[in-house]
């Protein structure tokens, strides 16, 4: 590990999830694209509005002899239906795909939104959700809004982390029920914003719609703990910043590094002078720990290098320390300093 790194057990700083922090970076990628994403939408709404016309043609004249609608006519509206249902779902998908390139810290261009293989998931898992949220709808509205909103990661888990329509509808029930409150209130933000933008003729739909689908992806990635491109993080309360010097080895309040000023390495007593040590700064550091300042300092310092053995009060130059009893033959006559060997009294 080196000066300033991330130290083990605290946990990296993240971007913030909030509503601001959504809508400020989705707007600084978008402005920062806006052809693209301006010419993307573009691109869907004449592709839905060609599909709406090709099937809707002879929506009020194509009746029998008698009045009814003719077979043909069913069925052709059947398949526009399904037909319309599918392009729907897949352009979500390229709406989402595109979001994801830009929070990888890509800019897609238009080709890198159809950049998807698992075609058949994205169909299942926005049908499974279609079907759960129209059931909703019909039992009183509100059911509905509330798997709508569950159901609102499904498309990124899908895409993201190519996970199978049922995983993704759960992965997604599950990371919004974790954080339930700051997406509600960015949820209710874009709806917002998409109705400011639909009452100004639509043309406002242009920068909202893209907006949402970045806003969501931001969130999503906050969430999941993925790549956040160019998004501003934020230290945890109580931690270090990350990366920063603030909080790292030896210069701020903290855990010091080994052989600076502080508790350094555990153990009673060093060998050396100024070894590591309770109260012993370590290699010379400039702050004192419990021991002294000097070698042989009081306190849980190493012995006093006085006498030959380490002693209690040991003899020499050294001050008084706690280190092992002397080894010496002679415990010494009654009167005299320690218990040292006779020639050191």
């Amino acid at each position: 590990m080196t000066y300033g790194q991330q130290q083990p057990g605290y946990p990296p700083a993240r971007p913030d999830l909030s509503v601001g922090a959504a809508l400020g970076y989705a707007w600084e990628k978008y402005k920062n694209n806006v052809v693209v994403w301006i010419g993307i939408v573009l691109i869907f709404a004449v592709i839905q509005a060609a599909l709406t016309f090709l099937f809707g043609l002879g929506n009020s004249t194509d009746t029998d002899y008698n009045g009814n609608f003719s077979v043909g006519f069913g069925i052709w509206q059947f398949i526009g239906s399904v037909v319309s249902t599918v392009v729907g779902y897949l352009i979500s998908a390229a709406m989402v795909r595109g979001a994801l390139h830009e929070t990888d810290g890509r800019k897609p261009g238009f080709g890198d939104f159809f950049k998807f293989t698992n075609v058949g998931a994205v169909i299942v898992a926005s049908l499974l959700v279609g079907i759960a949220t129209g059931i909703g709808f019909v039992l009183c509205i509100l059911p509905g809004i509330v798997v709508a909103f569950f159901t609102w990661f499904t498309l990124y888990f899908v895409l993201d982390r190519n996970q199978d329509a049922i995983t993704a509808i759960k992965s997604s029930f599950s990371a919004i029920s974790a954080n339930a409150g700051p997406l509600l209130l960015l949820a209710l933000a874009l709806f917002g914003i998409n109705i400011v933008g639909a009452l100004l003729c639509g043309l406002g739909l242009l920068v909202t719609i893209p907006l949402s689908v970045l806003a969501t992806a931001y969130a999503y990635r906050v969430i999941t703990g993925g790549p956040v491109a160019g998004g501003q993080r934020v230290a945890d309360p109580g931690y270090p910043p990350y990366g920063g010097s603030a909080g790292g080895f030896g210069e701020q309040p903290g855990y010091g590094a080994p052989g600076t000023g502080g508790y350094g390495e555990p153990g009673f007593g060093g060998q050396q002078p100024g070894g590591p040590g309770y109260g012993q700064p370590g290699f010379g550091g400039q702050e004192p720990g419990y021991g002294g300042q000097q070698p042989g300092g009081p306190g849980y310092g190493q012995p006093g290098f006085g006498g030959q053995q380490p002693g209690y009060g040991g003899p020499g130059s050294g001050d008084q320390g706690y280190g092992g009893p002397g080894s010496g033959p002679d415990l010494g006559k009654p009167g005299d300093e320690g218990w040292g060997r006779p020639e050191n009294r």
